[in-house]
């Protein structure tokens, strides 16, 4: 009798340290995911930290300026570069878009297609170079999702905000000096 209350007990015993190793186990996944999107997050700002770090660079300033003011003059080489920065902007949209299908990402694909459209094909040059990489763009509904933010873009947007920071900056001038 004695070892049927003692075999209980430890029955009981052993099925709460069960319990308590699966919850134990669930704790770890949660913070693991946790850990994983907080160096998915990292990476991506460390990306854009270099995209910044590479757009800011005199070459590709100065052609990205000429895609704003005087897309026509463009060169070859102008042209390359800025498909190139253009082209992984896109990679980075994908990849996002994955991620956010996963749930590793809390941007919906549509959130991330409206802000980097608004931030880079607010221009001539970059809005040619989507009509013709369309074409060959193998994600469809990532694709059409661009076409439909690009079409609510202004075709000068960027020049607008450039010339916008201009009158701001010769206002305040103007308010200095009297």
């Amino acid at each position: 009798m004695e070892s049927s209350k003692f075999g209980y007990w430890l029955q009981i015993g052993a099925n709460v340290g069960i319990l308590a190793g699966l919850i134990l186990v669930g704790l770890q996944i949660n913070q693991n995911t946790e850990l994983t999107r907080m160096s998915i997050f990292s990476a991506e700002q460390d990306g854009y930290l270099s995209m910044g770090g590479v757009q800011s660079g005199e070459t590709l300033a100065v052609a990205w300026a000429k895609a704003i003011d005087e897309p026509e003059s463009l060169t070859t080489a102008e042209m390359v570069q800025l498909a190139g920065y253009l082209e992984n902007m896109l990679v980075q949209l994908s990849r996002r878009a994955s991620l956010h299908l996963l749930g590793l990402y809390e941007e919906t694909a549509q959130q991330q297609i409206v802000w980097l459209v608004d931030d880079y094909f607010g221009n001539a040059f970059a809005r040619a170079w989507w009509q013709e990489r369309r074409k060959t763009w193998k994600w469809r509904r990532l694709g059409s999702a661009v076409d439909r933010a690009i079409a609510a873009l202004d075709d000068n947007k960027q020049s607008q905000e450039f010339d916008s920071i201009r009158r701001t900056i010769a206002e305040r001038a103007t308010a200095a000096a009297e």
